[in-house]
């Protein structure tokens, strides 16, 4: 996983002031260091361009780049109410953190803050003759700039918010941290099968969820304190200030400075992420197919949506697990859990299947992705397919009462098959 300092930039980039303030920043620059360049002007150039027009140009620019900064901001803020209400809170801090959409709204604010600071230095003659040459030539390639992520960002606000473009974004998000999980199972490390009963704990100092572990970074301390690490919480964990964090296995003492130091290559916040995270890519997706069987939604549709993409995740990963090459352990002192394919049934279908256990439609697509899910080649796959399959069984004939909906749910077919079957015959 990722080292703490290049965690922190990671997390600090995706911050929507951060990106304002640096286009902030770079529109002030743009604006005074034109007459740095002032000296290439050939003389005959210095008269073409009179000050009231490139005045006119930046009023102009500083008006509507106002507006559309309101309207870009707004736009934002409409969407993330969106996502919350019709998918889940949870994946709202997908759309905050859009780069696209962050970019777009930095860019204009730093079009709005280069005209304000080029009027004002216009003002005082701050550029001169040549200066203005120069003014005019960055003004039209911010315009450039501008009229270019306008064109850009229009496509992407026909669906920003919407339930299918939420649930796009977290299977977006969730591929990339399986990929990470089927190329590294256990992030270089031994995979963890048991704790020496001799083993020190070491207690979590925070309360939240492991969002990032610097494996590199306990790696070296193991070596140089020479002693094992074994790590029973992956990263998603919630922890508490009893919860053991780490186990030591060493014959010497555990100084506090020691203590104090892994503690400190753990990463621990107030909320999950979705970086090093599947399990909880798995967790939004299930929330946003529950939400969209409650009572004040009924769209059993986008519960059907969010099962096909959790089996394409789910046999991809498999896929792309099985076909990774076995590399020799990396870190030979640190021990690691696997990703298990029980947790990631759990997180995805529990409460899916009895949430949607009541709607016929939901019961009968959930049946036929546990018969896919149960023909992958891991014995795994197979074995909490059937019972999950087992329980959505129990749970959808206390929810039917009558025999024509019992024999829907223990047929193998889905709904209207046997009539397009005898329409073919």
């Amino acid at each position: 996983m990722l080292k703490q300092w290049l965690f922190f930039f990671q997390m600090t980039s995706r911050r929507l002031s951060v990106r304002a303030a640096l286009f902030a920043l770079l529109g002030i620059v743009s604006s005074l260091a034109g007459v740095l360049f002032d000296v290439y002007v050939p003389e005959e150039f210095a008269d073409l361009v009179g000050g009231d027009a490139v005045d006119s140009i930046l009023s102009m620019m500083a008006s509507s780049m106002l507006i559309v900064v309101t309207f870009a901001i707004s736009t934002m803020v409409a969407a993330y109410s969106s996502a919350t209400q019709q998918a889940t809170p949870r994946a709202t801090i997908l759309i905050i953190n859009d780069s696209n959409s962050q970019s777009a709204i930095s860019i204009f604010l730093g079009a709005f803050i280069y005209s304000i600071v080029s009027l004002i230095a216009l003002s005082t003659d701050y550029y001169g003759e040549k200066g203005r040459v120069i003014l005019l030539l960055t003004t039209v390639l911010v315009l450039m700039a501008v009229i270019w992520v306008v064109i850009k960002w229009v496509e992407e606000l026909r669906q920003m918010g919407s339930v299918h473009a939420t649930i796009r974004r977290v299977e977006e998000v969730t591929q990339r941290a399986l990929k990470l999980r089927a190329d590294q199972p256990t992030f270089g490390c031994r995979p963890l099968e048991s704790i020496p009963v001799d083993a020190l704990p070491v207690l979590a100092d925070k309360v939240g969820y492991i969002q990032n572990i610097d494996i590199k970074g306990l790696a070296e301390i193991a070596e140089d304190e020479d002693f094992k690490i074994y790590m029973e919480n992956d990263v998603g964990a919630f922890v508490h200030l009893q919860s053991n964090l780490l186990f030591i296995s060493s014959q010497k003492k555990l100084s506090k400075r020691t203590s104090l130091k892994l503690r400190e290559l753990i990463t621990i916040g107030e909320e999950r992420t979705f970086n090093s995270d599947p399990r909880y890519g798995m967790t939004v997706l299930s929330g946003i197919g529950i939400k969209a069987l409650s009572a004040s939604l009924n769209d059993p549709g986008t519960a059907i949506d969010v099962v096909g993409t959790i089996v394409r995740l789910l046999i991809n990963w498999e896929n792309q697990e099985s076909s990774c090459e076995v590399t020799p352990h990396k870190y030979h002192r640190l021990y690691f859990p696997k990703l298990l394919v029980s947790d990631l049934f759990n997180d995805s279908f529990y409460g899916l299947s009895k949430a949607g256990s009541s709607h016929m439609e939901v019961v009968k697509t959930l049946q036929s992705a546990f018969k896919v899910l149960a023909e992958c080649p891991k014995a795994e796959f197979q074995r909490s397919a059937d019972e999950h399959m087992e329980i959505l069984n129990l749970r959808s004939e206390a929810e039917f009462s009558l025999s024509v909906d019992l024999q829907r749910i223990h047929s193998k077919k889905m709904i209207g098959e046997n009539q397009r079957q005898r329409s073919f015959s």
